[in-house]
């Protein structure tokens, strides 16, 4: 829907073939925690209606939103609610699943198998700065996070804020680019602690990491289902103004029986759960 390319409404899809008289170009921009689910809604999509191309790229979060405001991308993706300042700007969301934040350490970090809100949240800001501080061995602990626009960082410093309102993360975490990216430095790096997406670690089935409870509850989607999980967050969709045309159909189909399928079947949570 970027200007020059034609749009059409998706509502009745065009011939029974998939194909319609126009063409519609989709360009989504956002969060790579909502990327893996993008990526096969792209192909099933695509594959139904021949005369919808989806755009994808996946930056983050606040990049998205950025896109979307100035009319570069016609849907972000994010992996966190909107700001107050994208909704001045425009931006109108919609839910399309759930997903938990995982604390993941190497899997040498065998002593350390739950971590409360405020410990995490000391660790991140650097006042927590020795496994044997928290139970686990003598040994220092390794800051692994995501960069500056990615959506999970910005949930999960939002979720510890409320756990501790003085908290702010520590300019010694070691920044990376993405969710697998953080998932492999973790592993790779030992005594190292790091947040991933749930969806993505229990996908991922890593031997390399294991996987922290929180407050003593198991990070698992039944216990995000059923909200005693604390790390936890919404997955969005955004649009400058509220969804019309093909994107609204694009919309419509992810919250249906088939896109939201494709939201479990790639580890996160439907919002009919």
């Amino acid at each position: 829907m970027i200007a020059g390319v034609g749009v059409y409404a998706l509502t009745n899809h065009g011939n029974n073939d998939g194909s319609t008289d126009e063409s519609a170009e989709i360009v989504v921009n956002g969060s790579t925690t909502v990327a893996p689910i993008m990526t096969i809604v792209k192909e099933k999509y695509e594959a139904l209606y021949s005369s919808v191309t989806i755009q994808l790229n996946a930056t983050g979060s606040s990049t998205g939103a950025a896109a979307a405001i100035n009319g570069t991308a016609d849907l972000a993706m994010l992996s966190r609610d909107l700001k107050e300042s994208e909704i001045s700007d425009g931006l109108h969301s919609y839910t399309i699943g759930k997903d938990g934040i995982a604390i993941i350490v190497n899997s040498g970090v065998t002593d350390v198998s739950n971590l409360t809100m405020q410990q995490i949240a000391d660790i991140y800001a650097g006042k927590i700065t020795n496994w044997n501080e928290v139970g686990g061995a003598d040994a220092h602990i390794n800051l692994i996070g995501r960069e500056s626009n990615s959506g999970t960082r910005g949930a999960f410093e939002e979720l510890l804020t409320k756990a501790d309102s003085t908290f702010t993360v520590t300019s010694s975490m070691i920044e990376m680019n993405s969710n697998n990216a953080l998932l492999t430095a973790v592993g790779n790096t030992a005594n190292a602690i790091g947040y991933v997406s749930l969806g993505i670690a229990l996908t991922a089935g890593s031997s390399a990491v294991a996987i922290l409870d929180v407050g003593g509850v198991h990070a698992t989607v039944a216990n995000v289902v059923a909200g005693t999980y604390t790390l936890q967050r919404s997955l969005n969709l955004a649009t400058k103004g509220e969804a019309n045309g093909a994107v609204l159909d694009l919309i419509n189909w992810i919250l249906g029986t088939e896109g939201q399928k494709i939201v479990e079947d790639e580890g996160y949570i439907p919002i009919s759960s």
